[in-house]
């Protein structure tokens, strides 16, 4: 219990190796300096894909997407200051299929045009999805609290 303690948040998984329709297990605890009001406790399944491209200027830039998201709210809004959290996240048995697929966008629209466009013309690469189980905490007016691992999700 020092003077400069530091908010902690741990997370804690079972295993991180994956068949789609099994359970992820895991735990995490908060330890605050103090009691803060906390707005949001979840845990999110992620699936997020690494993406290249080339800008204007030619110069090669990168950037995550989010092709899979699945928010799990843990507790409610509330004073917390230390606290241990269990969770269990089904992964949805066609979540490879699911993600695997580019976005399409409707080609009768504008954007639709641009994407056609963009993919006929483009150099990108895209890389494989990376999937993350992740914990967060949001204490109002004070920076996020997160903490996540890669996992492994496989046929």
């Amino acid at each position: 219990m020092g003077l400069f303690r530091k908010n902690k948040l741990d997370l804690k998984i079972e295993r991180y190796n994956y068949k789609p329709g099994e359970i992820v297990k895991g735990s995490f605890y908060i330890d605050l300096k103090k009691t803060y009001e906390v707005r949001k406790i979840q845990v999110s399944l992620i699936g997020r894909r690494k993406e290249r491209y080339t800008d204007a200027e030619g110069e090669t830039q990168y950037h995550f997407v989010n092709v899979y998201e699945f928010p799990l709210p843990i507790a409610p809004e509330g004073k917390y200051q230390y606290q241990q959290f269990h969770f269990e996240i089904k992964i949805p048995t066609a979540i490879l299929e699911q993600c695997d697929q580019p976005i399409d966008y409707n080609p009768d629209t504008t954007l639709g045009k641009i994407a056609e466009f963009s993919r006929a013309m483009s150099t990108n690469r895209t890389y494989p999805v990376e999937w993350l189980i992740e914990a967060q905490l949001d204490i109002p007016m004070r920076i996020d609290m997160t903490k996540s691992h890669k996992i492994i999700i496989s046929l």
